[in-house]
Parts: C-alpha cells; structure tokens; sequence
C-alpha cells in the first residue's frame, strides 16, 4: 500500500523523502528540488544546466552551527537592463560607466524549515558572468534600489522575503548572467535569471 500511495505521489509531482514524512516537491523534469540531492548533471547542479527561470529551488545548507537549514528561492521577474529607471527613481543614483549596465532581477526567498531564528548570512545569493567571475550586490553596487531583497535578516519558519538584486555589469554580460546559490559549506546551485 505505501509504495502505490508513493509512486501516486510521484506521479502528483511530490517526492517522499525518508520515512515518508517530508514531502518535497518535483520541477517539470521530475527531479527532486531539494539542492542537497541534486546529482551531478541535474538542472541547477552546474552553470551550463541552471533551473529554470521562475522554477522555485528548495536549497538545503549546512550553518555555521552545523544545524540544516532549507531556504526556497525562486527568480520572479527576468533580469533586464534597468539603468534608465533606477537613475530616474533615485538622485543618488550615478550612471554607470560608458558600456556598464544595472542588471536588476527580482527574487522570493522563504525560509522553510531549520533552526529558528535564522541568520540569512549562512545563504549568498550572487551572480555569475559567462566567465565565471562571481559578483556580489555590493561589489558590483547599482545604487539605491526601492525594494531591495533583504539578505541579512534573521528570519522563521514560513518568512517570505522579496526584492529585487542588482548588479553593475558590462552591457555584453547580461545575456548570459545566472544567479548562484551558496551555502556555508560549499554548497552551490545556479538558477537562470531569464
């Protein structure tokens, strides 16, 4: 009877984990979301194989105090170019360098399940050029945005943060810009920003 109510399950689009209480959800392809048990060649396992825009990604990290945490992340609107509107929208905003652009994605964050109260510091959320080079929000700063998401909060169970990222980034790399997910003890998964 377990196995027929599983393999429904399955076919619903929900994984059973471990003694069948956990229930995590499947992307379009059927594999499992949850970032600790992504193998190798699975979507948003690698640069060249990111989820796909507006999937969401139940990414599970290990804390700097050795406790799980699982955070679900999903890009909701597209990286576009939004130089001309976060100029307008703020006087402290300056014009990036001739051929830079302001890279600017919006994302949900929610905290799913771990220790409570947790520090966002344990997840980076940062972009990756074509190249390979990883960018920060500040170390590519775009300025003042209106709804930053908020990476430094402590947060519980449930919390859903949104806002928007932003990045100063050379026109050319837009296209093929991706957002990483990092935790603490090296785990990683990229989504595709468009």
């Amino acid at each position: 009877m377990a196995v027929v109510a599983a393999a429904g399950l399955v076919a619903l689009g929900v994984l059973l984990v471990g003694s069948g209480l956990a229930l995590r959800p499947l992307d379009r392809a059927g594999l499992d979301r949850a970032g600790a048990l992504l193998g190798p060649t699975t979507r948003g396992s690698s640069r060249s194989a990111p989820l796909a825009f507006g999937d969401s990604l139940v990414f599970e990290v290990v804390g700097a105090d050795g406790r799980q945490r699982s955070y679900e992340v999903v890009v909701t609107d597209p990286i576009s170019d939004a130089t001309a509107r976060l100029v307008s929208s703020d006087s402290g905003n300056t014009v990036p360098s001739r051929g830079r652009v302001f890279a600017l994605a919006k994302a949900r964050l929610t905290y799913v399940d771990g220790p409570e109260p947790a520090a966002l510091a344990d997840l980076r959320l940062v972009a990756e050029t074509e190249d390979g080079r990883r960018l920060t929000t500040w170390s590519a700063f775009c300025g003042v945005l209106s709804q930053p998401l908020e990476t430094q909060a402590s947060v519980y169970r449930s919390t859903v943060l949104e806002g928007e990222l932003c990045w100063n980034i050379d026109a050319g790399e837009l296209e093929g810009l991706r957002l990483v997910l990092e935790g603490p003890s090296g785990e990683q998964r990229w989504l595709a920003l468009r």
